[in-house]
């Protein structure tokens, strides 16, 4: 059954406020909204926060990389938004200046953001500045905020709690508290008296707290691989191995296994004119991870499924490696 979360109208002109505030939009900016408006990104961090900023919002139909390049070519938008996942197609498309040489600032987050894409995205257009956000559905989007100046330092971190929100750990798991906090899940009260603790919201999300209070994310508490008794996390494992030169993209997975419980599988997407050397790739990955967590199983896509934000969709990526494999 689909989970509805119940928002305030005030939680919801907060999320926007935050938003335009943080990025420091005004009524010169424009945005291309990428995704669907019943997600939080389209709805809240650019439909919402271009309202309260006077600002102009332009809607796409349906992502495609080459239709928003088009889209962009006619109409320029100052400001963009979307998951790392969006913002790399677009970045290793042969027409990429056409996103980001008029773009002013680019907010991402949803999924972790590897810090070899963000260096990228500043060497190849130092005159971005750059955010990154963590948030989710349950808390109209906005948490957190990573201010610009520490996007080449601390790029993977999530920032610190945005104004209102307080933020705690619990067993590894982020709580937060604050003013956009939904209310309930829409006719699930089992659901959501297992997510709201008091004033706080159980989010699901693997955390931790560094000594300048900055958040970082290291994973999914339902995405954890169990690869023999040693815990590998997916979100950490991505980032590794998108720092290999051939590698645009890179969902990792898992893959049941009869001895071990689980084994590391990744897919991925290639940059243009590169080709993948598996046994190189995993000698590269031994100096930065542990072996378990050397992913055993590679496979190659054009595209990966993704879910309706535009994140690759780790679930199906795993259905689709089993049933090709069954084939076999």
């Amino acid at each position: 059954m689909p989970k509805g979360a119940v928002l305030s109208h005030a939680a919801i002109l907060a999320g926007a406020r935050l938003i335009a505030d943080s990025a420091g939009l005004t009524a010169d900016d424009s945005t291309l909204v990428l995704v669907p408006l019943f997600h939080n990104t389209g709805f809240n961090d650019q439909l919402g926060a271009l309202l309260v900023s006077g600002g102009t919002t332009h809607l796409l139909r349906r992502y495609r990389t080459t239709d928003a390049i088009d889209e962009l070519r006619r109409r320029q938008a100052t400001f963009l938004t979307a998951v790392p996942s969006i913002l790399r197609l677009l970045m290793v498309a042969p027409d990429a200046d056409v996103v980001y040489a008029g773009a002013q600032s680019v907010l991402f987050g949803g999924s972790p953001m590897p810090a070899s894409w963000s260096d990228e995205l500043l060497a190849r257009w130092p005159h971005l500045t750059l955010l990154h956000g963590y948030g989710l559905t349950e808390f109209t989007s906005g948490a957190t905020i990573l201010p610009p100046e520490l996007i080449s330092q601390k790029g993977e971190s999530v920032g610190r709690p945005a104004p209102g929100v307080e933020l705690r750990i619990v067993d590894g798991e982020v709580w937060v508290a604050g003013p956009t906090r939904m209310s309930r899940y829409w006719g699930q009260p089992g659901l959501t008296s297992s997510k709201i603790s008091g004033r706080w919201l159980r989010t699901g999300d693997l955390g931790r707290l560094d000594e300048d209070g900055l958040l970082w994310l290291t994973g999914r508490v339902d995405d954890v691989i169990n690869r023999g008794g040693e815990k590998v996390l997916p979100a950490h494992v991505e980032s590794k191995v998108a720092e290999l030169p051939a590698i645009a993209e890179a969902t990792v997975f898992a893959i049941p296994d009869t001895m071990l419980q689980q084994r590391v599988g990744v897919a991925v997407i290639l940059r243009p004119d590169t080709a993948l050397d598996v046994d190189a790739a995993r000698r590269l990955l031994a100096d930065t991870l542990p072996d378990y967590a050397v992913p055993e199983h590679w496979r190659v896509y054009d595209e990966l499924p993704r879910t309706a934000s535009g994140k690759a969709d780790r679930r199906a990526v795993a259905r689709d490696y089993q049933e090709q494999d069954a084939r076999l």
